[in-house]
């Protein structure tokens, strides 16, 4: 594969079936009508200009379009990490990216570790840390609509492990996490605490988190988009695994929950499921939907599969659902399964299933791999599946998102040689279909290894990505209402991935 971090054909053995979500970056700000069946995406703009990246891009859009990117380049012979920040009011009206400052801020500062989202409202939050002559500090800025990111609000204390969910009342959550190591490498908690930042983005007292042992050392901290979700009612939920109190090696589901308006999580609320390892993925919208991998044969060499709960507004637990169309026979088999939530709470995936080369057992060279999409069913029920992609290709990292008037959008990476590169292929189903108009592979070869995500918020959607060029530049795609649409592109005649 071109990047072992990035692919699930490439991870240890617990975490071969990749649980993707429908979120990640960016944005269009062209709005969808209800006829979407002509509905297609533009070719991809290269928005970074001779920035030489240095890592991968991140960015946010609102229901009304507006876009903040954000992404790192390299600066001088140490490569030392500078932000480049682009906002606009859409997608396609994106500013020239500039060097991120803030105001305030003394000339030579520099800025790690950010974190980017945006408020219902059309704000944009940004939490990082800011390193000058007399110290670091952590803190957030928000930039309201028409506006770019004011002053850093400090946070208390040192830079810590920190994660921000925005809630639909315009307040912003941080979950903040302080860690050290001990002498024998393993990680002792020193402090877990939480805050909210106002509409303002003044923030609010610190307050401790307490945790469990157990609880701390199966959640070390919240910084991936996985472990908190946010419903459309305000509801924050995140994840709060533990120990099968019989079996400490097996592991239960867990979850905590903070009403809207409240500050403060409640307990543990455990979710049906047994998990193959520490992982789960919650994704928000009318309910909670809970998903997971786990070993349903026995022994550690049995397949994994894909399950996924939701919560009730009563707070009871659905029927266990799973993708539908073959399960993975055997421990070699890949399965990944992206999540799209539509509008009503129902729930689409996209799933890609993979084999390896048996010439290379120690290699990830792939020798088949097909995307398809359908509803998650109830365990034991049949389900119907759609064919995406073509016949010989290498298809991998499903992708799943949902405009507001139900238009699904399924996105994924076809592998192009032993290189490492692949091209970016997106379907659509109109808002009403029964099923997925023809994919079209994208123009711009994906750089080597590369991050590419899709987000849809309203009724505007966008893929960003690392171009193959030579720097590596910034492209986004954006979702149309009208032609010009991409061109189409025809497929690899010698799909396969790389050895990494």
């Amino acid at each position: 594969m071109s990047n072992a971090a990035s692919s699930s054909t490439s991870a240890p053995r617990l975490a071969r079936v990749a649980i993707a979500l429908a979120a990640g970056v960016v944005v269009s700000a062209l709005a969808i009508p209800a006829s979407a069946s002509a509905a297609g995406f533009g070719a991809p703009v290269k928005i970074s200009g001779k920035d030489d990246l240095y890592t991968d891009p991140m960015a946010v859009m609102a229901p009304s379009g507006r876009t903040a990117l954000l992404y790192g380049r390299g600066r001088g012979q140490g490569t030392r990490l500078q932000y480049r920040l682009a906002l606009g009011d859409s997608a396609d009206r994106l500013s020239a990216p500039r060097t991120l400052t803030l105001p305030g801020t003394p000339a030579g500062a520099r800025f790690l570790g950010a974190e980017l989202l945006a408020r219902t409202d059309g704000t944009f939050v940004l939490c990082l840390t800011r390193i000058t002559r007399t110290g670091k500090s952590q803190g957030c800025s928000i930039a309201p609509p028409g506006q770019s990111f004011g002053a850093l609000a400090t946070l208390p204390g040192p830079p810590t492990s920190l994660r921000a969910i925005a809630r639909p009342d315009g307040t912003t959550v941080l979950l903040r996490t302080n860690t050290r190591s001990t002498p024998n490498s393993r990680v002792k908690q020193v402090s877990s605490t939480m805050l909210t930042l106002d509409a303002s983005g003044r923030p609010g007292p610190e307050r401790p988190f307490v945790r469990t042992k157990d609880e701390f050392d199966f959640n070390l901290s919240f910084s991936d988009e996985r472990d908190a979700a946010v419903l459309t009612d305000g509801t924050i939920a995140i994840r709060a695994n533990y120990p099968d109190p019989k079996d400490r090696d097996t592991t239960r589901l867990g979850i905590r929950l903070m009403a809207p308006g409240a500050d403060a999580f409640g307990p543990i609320v455990p979710v049906p499921g047994i998990l193959a390892s520490n992982d789960i993925a919650l994704v928000g919208g009318p309910v909670l939907t809970v998903s997971y991998r786990t070993t349903e044969a026995p022994g550690l060499n049995g397949p994994d599969v894909v399950r996924a709960v939701q919560r009730r507004p009563d707070g009871t637990f659905g029927p266990t659902l799973t993708v539908p169309g073959p399960q993975p026979r055997s421990y070699e088999d890949y399965l990944s399964a992206a999540l799209g939530v539509q509008p009503d709470g129902g729930l689409f995936t996209v799933t890609a299933r993979t084999e390896p080369d048996p010439d290379y057992p120690d290699c990830d060279f792939l020798v088949s791999g097909a995307v398809s999409t359908g509803a998650f069913t109830p365990v034991g029920q049949p389900g119907t599946e759609q064919v995406l992609s073509d016949p010989k290709q290498i298809a991998l990292q499903p992708q799943a998102a949902s405009l507001a008037d139900g238009t699904a959008i399924a996105a994924w990476q076809e592998g192009l040689g032993e290189s490492g590169l692949r091209r970016v292929v997106v379907a659509i189903r109109p808002a009403g279909a029964t099923s997925f108009n023809r994919p079209r592979r994208l123009p711009q070869v994906t750089a080597s290894p590369s991050l590419v995500t899709l987000l849809a918020a309203g009724e505007h959607a966008a893929l960003v990505w690392q171009a193959e060029d030579r720097d590596h530049s910034v492209v986004v795609s954006t979702l149309r209402s009208a032609p010009p649409y991409a061109a189409f592109v025809p497929p690899a005649r010698h799909p396969g991935t790389s050895c990494e």
